[in-house]
């Protein structure tokens, strides 16, 4: 019973010192090359405007909306969801799909 009890306890503590892993974005090149963005779990949104955005693009960036899309990452799935915010010159995967406005596109 003691060596249950025991068990119990080591996979609990287990557990509980086991962090979540915390999502990140990479900036690659350009301008946030080499930064990390943690996403929260409500994600990021990225676009030109400083108070709507947690990613801002630069001012003159004319086919960037002042909020563009968002990126979260669900944990229930394993996935990064990227939702564009009816942008008004569209959100594009790198295959040249454009995301439906307001529509929820899981990334592979």
């Amino acid at each position: 019973m003691l060596v249950v009890l025991a068990a119990v306890f080591l996979v609990m503590m287990i557990m509980k010192n086991r962090k979540q892993p915390r999502p990140v974005l990479y900036g690659l090149n350009g301008e946030f090359a080499g930064e990390r963005f943690y996403l929260p779990p409500e994600g990021v949104n990225i676009g030109r405007d400083a108070s709507m955005c947690q990613i801002v693009l630069p001012l003159d960036s004319p086919k960037v909306s002042r909020s563009h899309c968002n990126l979260r990452y669900s944990y229930e799935d394993r996935t990064f969801i990227l939702t564009d915010l009816a942008s008004a010159n569209g959100t594009y995967l790198l295959n040249g799909v454009q995301l439906n406005p307001k529509a929820p596109t899981v990334l592979a």
